[in-house]
């Protein structure tokens, strides 16, 4: 805000009032003039009259939401931070991850931890498997990152359990399939586990 804006937002007759019963208390204790005490004052006033800061805004990072290819089949699947993941042993496919699934398109804010997990199938009419995406937003550097799981990452973070660098209980191991795979990364780094390392590990 500009200092002409905030001028121009005070009300200067109620600021001088305000400031003159500032001085007048100050110089009754101190059994003094009202004009010794009237710089003090209108500094005070000032401070109390100019608006408060506006509080800063949560940084997110902006998903657009979509398929890659819009002639196959897939889904996407919006994850808060604070909503809670299912054990990867216990999760079979799409529907039993928790959040809701995005629409065809638009955008999503992703704060914190959010993450959008994907699945979308490699052909629109032969059978040729599906691939799946994690997208977890970024706090080091707000920037959406993509992780496909692999035999890597899921080492790297046996390996992170096993050091102790992460507080997850052995059996977050457990579970097959990528959907489940995907689900342990995300816990992984909500453990702790840093994003950029997991993305290194190919």
């Amino acid at each position: 805000m500009s200092t002409t804006t905030a001028t121009a937002s005070i009300d200067r007759s109620a600021l001088l009032r305000d400031a003159w019963t500032r001085a007048r208390s100050a110089a009754e204790a101190a059994s003094e003039s009202a004009r010794r005490h009237i710089g003090t004052a209108m500094r005070a006033a000032w401070a109390a009259a100019r608006p408060a800061p506006k509080p800063d805004v949560e940084p997110c990072a902006t998903f657009v939401l979509g398929k890659h290819d819009r002639r196959c089949r897939g889904w996407e699947r919006v994850i808060r931070e604070t909503m809670p993941l299912p054990v990867p042993e216990d999760v079979r496919g799409a529907g039993d991850l928790p959040g809701s699934y995005g629409p065809d398109r638009g955008t999503e804010e992703l704060f914190g931890l959010d993450a959008v997990l994907q699945g979308e199938e490699n052909h629109h009419r032969r059978a040729h498997g599906w691939t799946y995406w994690l997208y977890v937003r970024d706090p080091a550097t707000n920037n959406i990152v993509p992780l496909t799981p692999t035999a890597a990452r899921k080492a790297l973070i046996k390996k992170a359990i096993l050091a102790g660098r992460i507080d997850l209980p052995p059996e977050v191991l457990k579970g097959a399939g990528d959907i489940a795979a995907m689900v342990r990364m995300l816990a992984a780094i909500r453990a702790g586990l840093p994003i950029a390392e997991l993305a290194a590990a190919e």
